[in-house]
């Protein structure tokens, strides 16, 4: 898949991000990173990407977020749905907003170490981006012989500009 040029202000601003917390990243973050900048950005002649415009993408600024949302903006936000609520702000578990998993059936679990998984079957850069900068790996799992009562939701909020769910 030949991308945009290896020198676009994207890809820049994610190795950026990479380097910043640099000497806490694993050798597997790092050859993810060596990957999405030997891939480039897709294009419009990229079949899958055909039809999925990226210059809002690539006109974006990124930085590292530390961002916080308050109970109140995340129930204004949130799905009114009767499930077990799991609550991600720019891409962290967030226990203290979540609902709790105790009786649910449901285990969470945040860890560090990275788990080996398969090649992927059609790796493209965005999971190369994904595998490089993220910095934990938050686990949720049925718990052994359990049949939940509730669904389970993953509430996503970013900050970008504004909160917003995705």
């Amino acid at each position: 898949m030949a991308g945009l040029p290896n020198s676009s202000k994207a890809l820049q601003q994610w190795q950026h991000l990479f380097e910043e917390k640099g000497e806490s990243r694993t050798e597997q973050a790092r050859q993810h990173l060596q990957q999405m900048l030997r891939l480039g950005l897709p294009t419009r002649k990229h079949e899958d990407w055909k039809y999925t415009p990226l210059e809002g993408l690539t006109h974006s600024q990124f930085i590292q977020q530390c961002a916080t949302i308050s109970a109140a903006q995340r129930d204004a936000l949130a799905l009114q749905i009767d499930a077990v609520r799991l609550v991600f702000v720019d891409g962290r578990f967030m226990p203290e907003l979540s609902d709790s998993t105790q009786n649910s059936g449901f285990d969470v679990s945040v860890r560090d170490e990275r788990q080996t998984l398969a090649a992927p079957v059609h790796p493209e850069v965005f999971l190369h981006l994904t595998e490089s900068l993220a910095q934990c790996v938050t686990y949720i799992q049925v718990r052994r012989n359990q049949r939940p009562d509730q669904a389970a939701t993953v509430n996503a909020y970013h900050a970008g500009r504004g909160w917003r769910r995705s």
